[in-house]
């Protein structure tokens, strides 16, 4: 039965109180939390703020028929949300979102995700610029936020809330400009390491590629002896740690990706001793050994 809620005059303020069953402790108990409506001095009259209480407590209606309205923030990214992407989104994009979680959100957030306003998220990127002041880039304080974005989406999917994302209008911390320095070599620093393995065809062949073709690390990672066509190096998947995964992009997927490549770095059928998951052992292009930094 939908609840109408209690009004009541308290310091100045209007508030609206109703019921609620939440589970501490595998304990099902029942409380009554108080919602601020407003200033008295604004609504001297109790009629006047009746239709901002029936407001809140449509809210607190809707919500009270999702199958855990009183879920908290931590409890719900940890035991709901994370398990709910695993395997659904990249490897890699949950390990973001763990990471960001585990490194400066999970100690900074409290409280239930239906009561998550957007001035707590905004206090909460205050907190941690507070804490790290430049020493995170702006990227960081940027992925912090769509972290949490990412899960009121899932959260708003599975109707724990209604409205906007509180995360909507948060503002982003200016940080670093840059985050980990990243560092390219010069066509003259290229050219000396070519020359300096002149005689090994196989480290030719990856440092060219690496160099002259453009493509990302996981691509790099990814490329099979196969994909040597002759006139083009065709890209038709990509390597996350030891995941075998497809190229990042639709585009990539339509147009596999058709790069010109110098003749002299031809592909040679070498071996891995710890080849990704899916992975022949004769088919492998470039070993992971090699690629254990930033591609130049």
């Amino acid at each position: 039965m939908a609840q109408r809620g209690s009004v009541f005059k308290r310091h100045g303020s209007w508030y609206v109180r109703h019921n609620v069953q939440i589970v501490e402790n595998g304990v099902t108990k029942r409380k009554q939390p108080v919602i601020w409506l407003a200033r008295a001095e604004d609504y001297p009259k109790k009629s006047e703020v009746l239709v901002l209480a029936a407001e809140k407590m449509a809210t607190v209606n809707r919500t009270a028929k999702s199958s855990d309205p009183g879920v908290k923030v931590v409890d719900y990214f940890e035991k709901v949300f994370v398990p709910g992407i695993t395997g659904k989104l990249a490897c890699s994009t949950v390990k973001g979102y763990k990471d960001s979680w585990r490194c400066h959100i999970k100690s900074r957030i409290h409280g239930r995700v239906r009561d998550f306003r957007t001035v707590d998220g905004e206090n909460l990127m205050t907190e941690i610029e507070t804490a790290n002041k430049t020493n995170l880039a702006h990227n960081t304080y940027r992925h912090i936020k769509v972290t949490l974005s990412a899960m009121f989406t899932f959260a708003k999917r599975k109707g724990i809330f209604d409205g906007v994302n509180p995360m909507c209008g948060v503002s982003i911390p200016k940080g670093r400009k840059h985050g980990r320095k990243r560092l390219a070599y010069s066509l003259l620093e290229v050219e000396a390491q070519l020359r300096a393995f002149d005689d090994e065809p196989t480290v030719l062949a990856i440092i060219g590629t690496a160099a002259f073709a453009g493509l990302r690390q996981g691509e790099i990672r990814g490329l099979w002896v196969d994909d040597d066509e002759g006139d083009v190096l065709k890209i038709r998947r990509s390597v996350w740690r030891t995941i075998v995964k497809d190229t990042k992009t639709e585009e990539d997927e339509e147009d596999p990706g058709a790069v010109p490549i110098i003749r002299r770095f031809v592909f040679f059928s070498i071996g891995s001793s710890q080849p990704a998951a899916g992975y022949s052992p004769t088919k492998l292009a470039v070993p992971s050994i090699y690629i254990t930094s930033p591609s130049v």
